[in-house]
């Protein structure tokens, strides 16, 4: 094996052990990891954080953000609890996640692509 081979093997490991140690959070092991990997040559410095500028990154990152101001604000729980009281087995709630997030995975999906045929723009720039 190469020196290059045996540190990127070494920062993996490392990672991972972090990670599995469970102390720190996964965000701040991935970005000191990245910048480990660039301090001792794996990754080159002018690419390093070129990722970050992807628009799946921006639209994820976005999509994290809504989804934990719906989980503060509590919204989903109380009104599963006001709409249906008596759903308290876990297959029923399961089912229930299932059936909702499917139907709205369809509309979201559908959104973004009816919003670039009308703008002329390619669907994932709608989004």
């Amino acid at each position: 094996m190469t020196t290059q081979q045996i540190l990127a093997f070494s920062v993996i490991g490392l990672m991972m052990a972090i990670f599995l140690w469970d102390r720190f959070s996964y965000d701040l092991v991935a970005c000191c990891s990245l910048v480990l990997a660039v301090a001792v040559g794996i990754v080159p410095f002018d690419t390093a954080f070129s990722g970050f500028s992807d628009d799946i990154v921006i639209i994820v990152g976005s999509a994290l953000i809504v989804s934990a101001g719906v989980v503060r604000s509590r919204i989903v729980d109380t009104t599963i609890k006001r709409s249906f009281p008596n759903l308290t087995k876990l297959h029923a709630q399961l089912a229930l996640l299932l059936i909702v997030v499917a139907v709205l995975s369809a509309f979201i999906k559908n959104i973004g692509a009816g919003n670039g045929r009308l703008s002329g723009h390619p669907a994932r720039r709608g989004l």
